[in-house]
């Protein structure tokens, strides 16, 4: 259980906060989103624009209900260095809003599509 953050570089100085998430098993989840990053082939065939909370477009579209396979390959597209943090060891969406907010992560959407 807990905060758990991904951080990528695209050179060789620059860590960017990419994304932060919640959950009951951060492991289970970890493994599900290094299996999109590394296996899943990124896809143009989206419908949907992926906005973050920022109100900022992050470059590719979306199939509905399948957010993560299409978010975690177009990630790996963009940074050669990924990692990733444990932030706090209980699943507080409050904990998860205010990382996301000071590290400014790239693609966090608060758990559902910005509107």
């Amino acid at each position: 259980e807990g905060v758990w953050a991904l951080y990528g570089k695209k050179d060789e100085d620059n860590w960017e906060c990419l994304n932060v998430g919640k959950c009951k098993d951060v492991g289970k989840e970890i493994l599900y989103d290094l299996g999109c990053l590394y296996y899943v082939p990124f896809r143009k065939n989206g419908t949907e624009e992926y906005i973050n909370q920022f109100k900022k477009k992050c470059g590719f579209k979306y199939q509905k209900d399948q957010v993560q396979e299409y978010l975690y390959p177009y990630i790996a597209t963009k940074y050669h260095t990924l990692k990733f943090t444990y932030i706090h060891d209980k699943s507080d969406p409050k904990v998860e809003k205010e990382y996301a907010e000071k590290n400014k992560a790239i693609f966090w959407r608060n758990g559902r599509p910005y509107k």
